[in-house]
């Protein structure tokens, strides 16, 4: 019998591409995503921006209309590094690693943007460690410029499939297991986390994370999945 994987963040299943041949990939996003305009914005008062997701650099080309170059940005993540450079951003500076403790010690190490006009662009869901870490080093400001929101509705497909054997369900954020949760039950399915801040959440709800990548990425997290797939068959 195929595993059937069932994805619950807000992007595509492409970003699964990875996944085993032989997984049943199932999409039950967990999450509303909504951009906010950028009223009153005014860039040319920022030095840098920093941006630490996908979802935050989407939101700021739906309604940024001027020249990517023009802006100095900060990005975390290989990755989104790699997106911003295909969309026409000017990098100024990236973290290799995807983690806003390692961004933070980073930027305070390097005179960058040390009294600097920073602009943190973000979402309403994330915490507020950059701005407090960062506001003795340099003038940070933060504006959500995306609205997560969870899916209220239950599905009943999805119901169904829970029913069944065979499941790992995947988790790409804390906000995502909460919306699952508020839904559905889980029971004996296996649980697949992106990073340690979205495991260390499940943790703290009593269930356990059987996949986890060392380094948070879609890909990375697709290999630890084969790993257990490719054992089975």
């Amino acid at each position: 019998m195929n595993k059937k994987v069932i994805l619950t963040h807000f992007g595509s299943t492409s970003d699964f591409s990875l996944l085993n041949k032989k997984a049943k990939i199932y999409h039950f996003p967990m999450l509303n995503i909504k951009s906010n305009k950028l009223n009153n914005f005014k860039p040319s008062e920022y030095e840098y921006f920093i941006f630490t997701s996908r979802n935050s650099v989407e939101s700021f080309i739906k309604y940024y209309k001027n020249d990517l170059k023009k802006i100095k940005t900060i990005c975390l993540g290989k990755k989104l590094l790699e997106k911003m450079k295909k969309l026409g951003f000017n990098i100024s500076y990236s973290c290799k690693y995807p983690y806003k403790e390692n961004l933070v010690e980073e930027l305070t190490k390097d005179n960058l943007i040390r009294n600097k006009k920073v602009m943190y662009l973000t979402g309403n869901l994330s915490d507020n460690y950059i701005e407090m870490k960062l506001k003795s080093h340099c003038h940070i400001h933060r504006k959500n410029i995306y609205i997560t929101r969870p899916v209220l509705a239950k599905n009943n497909e999805l119901e169904k499939i829970l029913n069944e054997k065979d499941c790992i369900i995947i988790f790409t954020s804390p906000s995502a297991f909460d919306s699952f949760l508020i839904k559905y039950q889980i029971k004996n399915q296996k649980i697949g986390a992106i990073g340690k801040t979205t495991m260390e959440h499940i943790y703290k709800n009593n269930y356990n994370v059987d996949f986890m990548p060392k380094i948070p990425s879609y890909n990375n997290l697709c290999s630890e999945i084969n790993k257990y797939i490719n054992k089975l068959n």
